[in-house]
C-alpha cells in the first residue's frame, strides 16, 4: 500500500490512501524494474545560484537558478508612458527582471523601477507630474528673496550678455524643474546609488548622446537623477547636461531601443519594449522641437529595426493616433501598454520555460514511480496532487519535477537546508521520496548599531514581525525595507544596512546601519561666484547626517539666488563619509531687461534696465533703469545685496529722479479740477533682516525733494519741498505666483516719520497695514479676501496722502480720484479659471469692495457712516505680453467705469 507522511500533519485522503496495484500496473512495474535496480538512492537538491540573493541577511539565502532577463526600455516621449503598463503586467505575472537599460522616457520609468518603486507607484508619480511647470521651468517664487520676487513679477523680457554678445539659450528650458522632480523620487526610493547603478535593486543603465563627439554614452554610475535627466534631454526642449566635459542629450539619437547596450549585462533573454512613435503628419509639424523630433525619428528608423531584430521578444507600443507630446492621455497609454504586454505574455513565458540552459537532460526525463512520501511539508500538498499516476496507485515524478517542487518549497524562505532522497524499495520496484529539511533558528531579539537620528525603539517597531519567529529571508528583507523607508520618510536618503549578524546561542540578531554622514562639500562649474555665496544657501555641513529635504531646499535656495541656470548634487561614498559635489552652471551676469504697460488712466509706459547681477561675485545687483511714458518718466540706479556674507541681513541703496503728470478731482462727482506735474529727486538707503525667503523687516532713510508745478486748476500745493523720512517696514509674501496666484499670503506694514519737513517746519507720522490671502479649491475656484487700513497726521504733506486707484482698490473710481489722510478698505474677490495651457490661461472674476477715504482729523472720523460699496467683474488673461485685463465696475449708483490694461504692473 502506498502512503505519504507529512513532517507535521497527514496529507489529504485522496493522496494518502492508494489502492493495491491492478494487473496492468504490475506489468508496468516489471518493465521498470531493471532501471530501478541500477539506482538505490538518488539525491536531488534545489537548483540554486552560487551568489546570495542579498548582500546582507541574518543567514545567506541563495536564489533559485533561472535565466537572466534583461529589459530594454525605449524612448518615445509621452508614448513611453505606456511602458508602465508593460511593467505592471510583468510584475503581476511574477516575470523577474534582472537588468534594465533605458533611453529617454524609458530611462525615467526603468530607473525608478530599478530604484525599488512598484509599477503602480511609478504610475502615481507620473500622474502627479506637472508638465507645464516642467516646461516653463523657472525657480519657484517661494525660493526667491523678497526683492527678487518683486523684480521678476515686473519683467516682460530679459536678454543676457557675455561681454557684448547676447547669450542664446540652448533650449526652451534649462531642465532644472524636471531634474528636481526626478531627484525627489530617486532620493526617496528604497535603493539609492551613491557610486554604481549596480547598487540599485536592479542593475541599471541610462543611454545618452554626447553632442561633442556624437557618440553613445552608457551612464552606469554617479548621480542617477542627473543620468536620467541627461537621457531625456531632447534637443531644443531641454538644455544639454554637462558631465565630465561632455554635453549630454537624448539617448534616442544614438540608440532609441537600447538592446545593444543591454548586452553589456550577462542576459539570457532580452525583452525590448518599443514605444517609438510613427512619423508626424504634416499638420503636426509646427513647433521647432516637433520638426527636430521628426528629423530624429527619420534618422532612427534603420537603427530601431536592427535593435528589434536583436531582441528575443519585442513588445511594440505604436499607435498611429498618438504623438509623443500627449501627456494628458496617461491612463489610456498605460492601458494600451498592458494590452500589448498581455498579448505577448505567453511568448515570454514560453521563452523562459524553454531556455536550453535550463532544459532537463534526457536522463532527467525518466519518471520514477513513488509509493511513499516521507516528511513532506504540510503547506505544499498541492504540489503533489497533479502528479498522481493515471491508475491512482503511485506518484510519477521525474527528477526535474521533483527539483521544481523543491524549488517552490525553498522559495518560501522557511528552510535553511532542503533536499530530496529517492530510496529504492526493491520489493515493490518503486521508490520512497524522503524530504529532508532544516528550518531556520528562532530570532528572539534584535539589536541596532550605528543609529543616531532614529532611536532603536522606533526601528524595532518596524521589524516586529521577525521577533519570536524562525528566521525567514522574505520577512527579513521586508522588515529591512521598513527600516529604510522609515529613514526615507524622515528625509535620510542615504541610510543603508551595512551588516547583519546572528548569534545562534542567544538567538539575537544585530543590524548595523550607516545613516549616511556628509563628508566634503565640493563645488564644480563656478567661475565668478564666491564659495560662501553658494554654501551659505546649502544647509548641510560636514559631519551632518545627509537629509534629502535639506539638500533639496539647498538646491532650490541656490537656484533662487538667480545666479545659476542649473544646480545638481552628486553623491560619492568615501571612507570618511558621503561627498556632495554641487555641479552648477552660472548665468551670464550682464542682463538687459524691460517691460511695458498700457491702461486707460496712465496710458502707455515702459522701462528698460541694464544690470550686473553678480557684482564682485558676491551676488550683489547693480541696476540702471530708464522709465518712459505718456505720464511717467524717470531714471533710477540701485545697488542691493540680498545677504551680507553669511547673515540674513540685507542692504539696498537707490537714487532716483521721476516726473509724473497727475490730476485732482472733486471726490463726489469725479470732475477733474486740476492738473500738475510732480518732479521728485531723491535717494534712500535700507538695512533689513530677512526671514528666509518669505519676509523682511527693514529700516529705510529717505531724502527727497519734490517740486510741484501747476498746469491748470486747483486742489494741490505748488513749490519746492524737502522731506526727509525714516521708515520701518515689514513685508511677508508667500504667494505662489504672480499674476493670478492660487495660494499664499501677502502682508505689508510700514511706520513712517519725517525727520525734517519743508512744510512750515512741521513733522508728520503715517502708518498703513495691508493683508491679503488666496485660497484655491480644485484648481479652479479662487477666493481672495483683502483688508487694508492707513492713517496719518493732519500735518502729512499732500504728496504723501493716501489715494485709491480704480480697479486695484475700488471699482467705479478713476486713479487717485479719492485722496485723504486716512483710509479703510475691504475687498472680497472670487476668481474662476476658464482655461490653463502651457503659455497662457484665462480667468473670470467678480469683486465686492467696501471702504472709504477721509481727509479730516482723527477726532472727527466716523468710519461706519462713510463707507462706500462697489462691485466689479473682469476677464483676465495671462499671456507672454503680461496680463490682459478687461473690467467693468460700479460704485453704488454714483460711478460706473470700464477698464482695460495690458502688461505687467510696475
Amino acid at each position: 500500500m502506498f502512503t505519504i507522511k507529512s513532517n507535521k500533519h497527514s496529507l489529504p485522503r485522496q493522496i494518502i490512501s492508494l489502492f493495491f496495484p491492478s494487473i496492468p500496473a504490475l506489468l508496468f512495474h516489471l518493465v521498470l524494474t531493471l532501471n530501478l535496480l541500477a539506482n538505490d538512492t538518488i539525491i536531488i537538491k534545489p537548483a540554486l545560484e552560487t551568489k546570495p540573493l542579498h548582500e546582507y541577511d541574518f543567514m545567506p539565502y541563495y536564489p533559485i537558478e533561472r535565466p537572466k532577463i534583461g529589459l530594454a526600455f525605449s524612448g518615445g516621449g509621452a508614448n513611453g508612458i505606456a511602458q508602465i503598463g508593460v511593467l505592471q503586467v510583468l510584475y503581476e505575472n511574477e516575470i523577474p527582471i534582472d537588468y534594465i537599460v533605458g533611453t529617454s522616457m524609458g530611462s525615467l520609468i526603468g530607473g525608478l523601477y530599478a530604484a525599488g518603486y512598484t509599477p503602480y507607484e511609478i504610475e502615481s508619480m507620473m500622474a502627479s507630474f506637472d508638465w507645464t511647470k516642467v516646461l516653463i521651468d523657472r525657480p519657484e517664487r517661494q525660493t526667491l528673496f523678497i526683492e527678487d520676487k518683486q523684480a521678476r513679477d515686473q519683467l516682460l523680457f530679459q536678454i543676457r550678455f557675455n561681454g557684448l554678445k547676447p547669450v542664446i539659450p540652448p533650449a526652451i528650458t534649462p531642465g532644472q524643474q524636471i531634474e528636481n522632480l526626478i531627484t525627489q523620487y530617486v532620493m526617496r526610493a528604497h535603493y539609492v546609488a551613491t557610486n554604481s547603478f549596480d547598487d540599485l535593486r536592479i542593475p541599471f543603465r541610462a543611454i545618452s548622446t554626447d553632442l561633442i563627439s556624437g557618440k553613445k554614452v552608457i551612464l552606469k554610475q554617479g548621480n542617477l537623477s542627473e543620468a536620467i535627466r541627461a537621457s531625456i534631454s531632447f534637443p531644443l526642449l531641454f538644455a544639454p547636461v554637462e558631465v565630465d566635459g561632455m554635453l549630454l542629450v537624448d539617448g534616442g539619437m544614438t540608440e532609441n531601443i537600447p538592446v545593444e547596450a543591454l548586452q553589456e549585462f550577462p542576459v539570457d533573454i532580452t525583452i525590448a519594449v518599443d514605444a517609438t512613435t510613427n512619423l508626424r503628419t504634416r499638420d503636426q509639424l509646427n513647433a521647432p522641437w516637433e520638426i527636430a523630433d521628426q528629423v530624429t525619428s527619420i534618422m532612427q528608423r534603420d537603427r530601431n529595426e536592427k535593435s528589434r531584430k536583436m531582441a528575443d521578444v519585442v513588445i511594440r507600443l505604436q499607435d498611429s493616433t498618438r504623438t509623443n507630446m500627449q501627456f494628458d492621455a496617461m491612463r489610456s497609454l498605460i492601458w494600451f501598454g498592458r494590452v500589448q504586454a498581455e498579448n505577448l505574455l505567453p511568448q515570454i513565458k514560453k521563452k523562459i520555460e524553454s531556455f536550453e540552459k535550463y532544459t532537463p537532460g534526457t536522463a532527467e526525463q525518466q519518471a520514477y514511480p513513488i509509493s511513499k512520501v516521507l516528511n513532506f511539508p504540510v503547506n505544499f500538498h498541492y504540489l503533489l496532487e497533479k502528479n498522481i499516476g493515471k491508475e491512482g496507485h503511485y506518484l510519477l515524478l521525474t527528477k526535474s519535477e521533483i527539483q521544481a517542487i523543491l524549488n517552490t518549497i525553498y522559495q518560501s524562505g522557511n528552510y535553511a537546508f532542503l533536499q530530496a532522497e529517492l530510496i529504492l524499495n526493491p520489493t515493490l520496484a518503486t521508490y520512497e521520496l524522503n524530504i529532508n529539511t532544516e528550518t531556520y533558528p528562532l530570532l528572539e531579539k534584535v539589536m541596532f548599531e550605528g543609529n543616531r537620528v532614529i532611536n532603536s525603539d522606533t526601528l524595532r517597531s518596524q521589524i516586529s514581525e521577525l521577533v519570536d519567529k524562525p528566521l525567514n529571508n522574505t520577512s527579513t528583507q521586508r522588515a529591512l525595507k521598513n527600516i529604510l523607508m522609515r529613514y526615507r520618510e524622515a528625509g535620510f536618503a542615504l541610510a543603508k544596512i551595512t551588516n547583519l549578524s546572528y548569534d545562534p546561542i542567544s538567538h539575537t540578531g544585530s543590524i548595523t546601519i550607516d545613516e549616511g554622514h556628509v563628508g566634503r562639500i565640493l563645488i564644480e562649474g563656478k567661475h565668478r561666484t564666491l564659495n560662501h555665496v553658494i554654501l551659505r544657501e546649502f544647509p548641510l555641513q560636514k559631519g551632518d547626517v545627509y537629509n534629502y529635504d535639506k539638500a533639496k531646499n539647498g538646491i532650490n535656495n541656490i537656484i533662487g539666488t538667480g545666479l545659476f541656470s542649473r544646480v545638481s548634487a552628486s553623491l560619492k561614498s568615501t571612507p570618511e563619509g558621503v561627498d556632495i559635489l554641487l555641479r552648477i552652471q552660472e548665468k551670464s551676469r550682464n542682463v538687459l531687461s524691460g517691460s511695458a504697460r498700457f491702461d486707460l488712466e496712465r496710458r502707455a509706459r515702459g522701462f528698460i534696465q541694464m544690470a550686473d547681477e553678480n557684482v564682485a561675485g558676491l551676488g550683489g545687483k547693480l541696476v540702471f533703469q530708464g522709465l518712459f511714458g505718456a505720464n511717467d518718466n524717470g531714471l533710477r540706479t540701485r545697488f542691493s545685496v540680498d545677504r551680507i556674507f553669511k547673515t540674513y541681513f540685507t542692504f539696498a541703496s537707490e537714487a532716483y529722479w521721476t516726473i509724473r503728470n497727475r490730476k485732482t478731482y472733486v471726490q463726489e462727482s469725479a470732475e477733474t479740477i486740476g492738473k500738475y506735474q510732480e518732479n521728485q529727486l531723491g535717494a534712500f538707503v535700507s538695512i533689513g533682516q530677512l526671514f528666509r525667503r518669505f519676509g523682511i523687516v527693514s529700516a529705510e532713510l529717505h531724502i527727497d525733494q519734490f517740486n510741484l508745478d501747476a498746469e491748470l486748476g486747483t486742489g494741490f500745493p505748488t513749490g519746492l519741498f524737502n522731506i526727509n523720512r525714516l521708515i520701518f517696514r515689514s513685508i511677508v509674501d508667500t504667494r505662489d505666483r504672480l499674476p493670478f496666484p492660487y495660494h499664499g499670503r501677502h502682508a505689508t506694514f510700514f511706520y513712517e516719520t519725517s525727520i525734517k519737513s519743508g512744510i512750515k517746519n512741521s513733522s508728520f507720522v503715517r502708518t498703513a497695514w495691508n493683508f491679503e490671502t488666496y485660497y484655491t479649491i480644485k484648481q479652479k475656484h479662487t477666493l481672495h479676501p483683502k483688508f487694508s487700513f492707513g492713517t496719518s497726521d493732519f500735518t502729512t504733506p499732500f504728496v504723501f496722502r493716501y489715494y485709491f486707484n480704480g480697479p486695484e482698490d475700488m471699482y467705479g473710481l478713476k486713479d487717485e480720484q479719492w485722496r485723504g489722510r486716512h483710509f479703510l478698505l475691504g475687498n472680497f474677490e472670487y476668481r474662476y479659471e476658464l482655461f490653463s495651457k502651457f503659455s497662457s490661461s484665462g480667468y473670470l472674476g467678480i469683486r465686492y469692495d467696501i471702504g472709504g477715504i477721509w481727509d479730516t482729523k482723527t477726532d472727527n472720523l466716523k468710519y461706519s457712516d462713510d463707507l462706500s460699496k462697489a462691485v466689479g467683474v473682469y476677464l483676465g488673461f495671462r499671456t507672454f505680453l503680461g496680463v490682459i485685463k478687461l473690467a467693468y465696475g460700479q460704485m453704488e449708483s454714483e460711478f460706473r467705469r470700464f477698464y482695460i490694461s495690458i502688461g505687467h504692473e510696475f
